[in-house]
């Protein structure tokens, strides 16, 4: 029991000598308390191979590993300190520079201070302004009320119900009305009545196909139809304008498409009408002029008849021989056929608005465009005389694409009967 107490104490002696040693306290106290506890433990002769050299150098070497791991312990405990150090550190800069408010130089305080006394002096100027134009505003009323009589009768309420129904309404229309429209009304447009009223319609034929073109007036649109095999449509036209003295109505449909028609030779049966179909913008309506008696673009002028009342036959006004001296071309016309080469044509369709008669020979398609003669009883007349071998080529080629030359009629010849008397 004594041996284990005396290796006890000097094993503690020994391990409180390295601890002072590797804490850098190594002063004469910690030696002395080494070589106490050593001298404990020799006393007791375990280690009788003390004085043997092999067991001095094992008893240094586990000395050596206590102090070795004690050095260790020591200084990672110290990198931990100095880094937790660090840290706190660094966060607490980054802190110091987040709540740290920005020192504004003395050049920025004076702009800012400008700018303030520059924003407070138009809010005092408002202020005035307003303070006077209210003032001036109050003596201007009571000025006015003083010289009103003071017997002015007050509008009535349906008066009153009246006259705001009708602003409501002219504001829609403004503001419906896109600005080029409005813009033309103000300014160049007139807005007559326009009094024709009820369904009037047009029949012509392309070869054997009938078309029937239908207008149907109101006082602000006309509504418009076509029916037949080649084409059929049916759409609104809203009235913008209508010139009275010239004749001219000016409307857009739906689709944005500006139309302009004139009229003439109006009665209760018939109209005779030129329709014009825009391609631009309304500009092109408002400059369109009233084409000419004998225009054969846009389908030229077409009867268009009240329904209920028959219609009429659309005649070639013109008919015998004609011929051109100078080409040798010989044609004889009459509205129901034509001679030509000879070779006969018998009548498909004659359109005069644009002034052109078809005709046909089997496969063969005549198309005779004629100019207005300057005399009634057409004795010289401008032809032009083409042939086709398909049919929708012979509708589809224009007056204006042609080349005229000019015929003269023929004088009929006459018959002199002689009566010889016998002697």
């Amino acid at each position: 029991m004594g041996n284990l107490i005396m290796i006890g104490i000097g094993s503690f002696m020994i391990y409180k000598s390295i601890v002072k040693m590797t804490n850098n306290n190594v002063s004469l106290g910690a030696w002395m308390q080494l070589l106490i506890g050593i001298s404990f433990i020799l006393k007791l002769r375990l280690l009788r191979f003390a004085g043997n050299i092999i067991g001095l150098i094992i008893f240094i070497a586990i000395i050596s590993l206590i102090l070795t791991y004690n050095r260790v312990n020591k200084y990672n405990k110290d990198n931990y300190k100095n880094n937790t150090s660090k840290n706190y550190q660094s966060n607490h800069t980054e802190s110091n520079k987040t709540e740290t408010p920005e020192v504004k130089t003395e050049e920025v305080v004076q702009k800012e201070e400008i700018i303030k006394v520059e924003e407070t002096a138009e809010v005092v100027t408002t202020d005035e302004k307003v303070t006077t134009e209210a003032v001036v505003g109050t003596e201007e009323k009571k000025s006015t009320e003083a010289v009103a009589p003071a017997e002015e009768v007050a509008p009535t309420e349906e008066k009153v119900q009246t006259e705001k129904l009708l602003q409501t309404d002219e504001e829609e229309v403004v503001k419906n009305e896109e600005p080029e429209v409005a813009e033309e009304k103000s300014s160049t447009l007139k807005n007559d009545e326009f009094n024709l009223t009820g369904a009037y319609h047009w029949t012509f034929y392309l070869g054997f196909i009938k078309q029937k073109s239908t207008h149907i007036f109101a006082k602000d649109y006309i509504d418009y139809s076509m029916r037949g095999i080649a084409h059929s449509t049916d759409y609104r036209i809203e009235k913008i304008s209508y010139d009275d003295g010239n004749k001219k109505w000016i409307g857009k449909s739906e689709d944005g498409t500006f139309y302009v028609l004139f009229f003439k030779d109006i009665t209760d049966e018939a109209v005779t009408i030129y329709k014009h179909k825009c391609t631009e913008d309304m500009k092109e309506a408002v400059a369109f002029a009233r084409p000419t008696d004998d225009e054969t673009k846009d389908h030229g002028w077409n009867i268009y008849v009240h329904e209920g009342v028959a219609e009429q036959e659309d005649i070639l006004p013109f008919a015998g021989k004609y011929y051109n001296a100078e080409q040798q071309l010989t044609i004889d016309i009459k509205d129901a056929q034509a001679t030509y080469q000879n070779k006969t044509y018998t009548k498909l369709s004659h359109h005069t608005g644009e002034k052109r008669w078809v005709g046909q020979l089997g496969d063969e398609f005549l198309v005779i465009f004629y100019q207005q003669s300057k005399s009634d009883d057409y004795r010289e007349l401008s032809l032009a005389i083409e042939t086709f071998d398909d049919e929708e080529k012979a509708y589809k080629v224009k007056h204006d694409e042609q080349t005229f030359v000019p015929f003269v009629k023929k004088p009929i010849a006459k018959t002199i009967h002689v009566q010889v008397t016998p002697n």
